[in-house]
C-alpha cells in the first residue's frame, strides 16, 4: 500500500506593484482565502511555504513501510522557500511568515527538488488539486524534473459528497465534519494535516455510504469528474467491475 501526497497551496490572481520589483501578484485560492505573493513574469508562481504529508493508501503496489495499514499519516515534508520577492506586511500577519523567516529560507529550486524526492511517484492529493497541480508542474518544469504524479481533489470531491456543507473552503469543511485542529491555517503543513484528515472522512464516507471496501486513488479521481448526481451511479459502476 503505498502511500499519497497530501499537500496545499494558494487560485485567482489581481495585479500589484512592488516597488523597485516591478509588476506581481497576489493570488487567491477560491477554495480558501489564503493568498501569496507572485512575481508576475515568472509565470506560475512560487508560494512561500510548501508541506506535505504522506500517507499509508489501499493501493496495491506493496507497502511503504512494514505495519502500515489504512490512512495514516506516516511522514512529513514542510519547508519555507526563498522566492527572491519580499512578501507585504498584510501577508505576514496574515500567514505569520516574516521576510525574516523567508531570507533565512533555502532558494525555491532546492526546496522543489527536496519535495520532489519525497513525493517520488505516489499519487497526490490536494484541496483544489487544480491550483496545486500548476504550482508543481511549473516548478518542477523549472528544474528539469518529470511531474507525473495524478492529483486527487478534496475539494471536487467534498462539493459531490458533502452539497449541504456551507461551502467548501478546507477550514469550513473541517468544522462541518468536526475534524481535529492542525495548527494555524493557511500554513501548508496545517492545511496538509487537515486535507489528509478530509480524505479520511472521504475515504470513510464511501466506505459506509455506499459500500466501496477499498476507495484508491483512480476512484478519488473518477469521482471527483463526474456531476453530484452522477456519482451514485458511477461508484454502482466501479462496483460492479470489481
Amino acid at each position: 500500500m503505498p502511500d499519497q501526497l497530501h499537500g496545499h497551496r494558494a487560485g485567482h490572481a489581481r495585479p500589484l506593484q512592488i516597488p523597485g520589483r516591478g509588476p506581481a501578484e497576489i493570488v487567491q485560492d477560491p477554495a480558501d482565502d489564503a493568498e501569496a505573493l507572485v512575481p508576475r513574469d515568472r509565470g506560475l508562481a512560487r508560494p512561500p511555504l510548501r508541506g506535505l504529508e504522506r500517507l499509508a493508501a489501499d493501493e496495491p503496489d506493496g507497502p511503504l513501510q512494514p505495519g502500515l495499514e489504512g490512512d495514516r499519516v506516516v511522514d512529513r515534508y514542510q519547508s519555507l522557500m526563498n522566492a527572491g520577492i519580499r512578501i507585504p506586511a498584510f501577508i505576514e500577519a496574515y500567514t505569520g511568515i516574516s521576510n525574516e523567516m523567508i531570507a533565512a529560507a533555502p532558494k525555491a529550486a532546492q526546496v522543489m527538488a527536496e519535495a520532489n524526492r519525497f513525493v517520488g511517484s505516489r499519487p497526490m492529493v490536494a484541496h483544489n488539486a487544480s491550483f496545486d497541480r500548476r504550482f508543481w508542474l511549473a516548478e518542477l518544469s523549472r528544474l528539469g524534473q518529470p511531474a507525473q504524479q495524478p492529483f486527487a481533489c478534496t475539494l471536487l470531491l467534498s462539493r459531490r459528497l458533502y452539497p449541504h456543507a456551507p461551502n467548501h473552503k478546507l477550514g469550513s469543511l473541517a468544522a462541518f465534519h468536526s475534524l481535529p485542529s492542525s495548527g494555524r491555517a493557511h500554513r501548508a503543513l496545517a492545511d496538509a494535516e487537515t486535507a489528509a484528515a478530509l480524505l479520511g472522512r472521504i475515504r470513510d464516507d464511501l466506505r459506509l455510504r455506499f459500500g466501496v471496501a477499498e476507495p484508491r486513488h483512480a476512484l478519488l479521481m473518477k469521482l471527483q469528474t463526474c456531476t453530484r448526481n452522477a456519482l451514485p451511479r458511477a461508484i454502482q459502476q466501479h462496483l460492479a467491475a470489481a
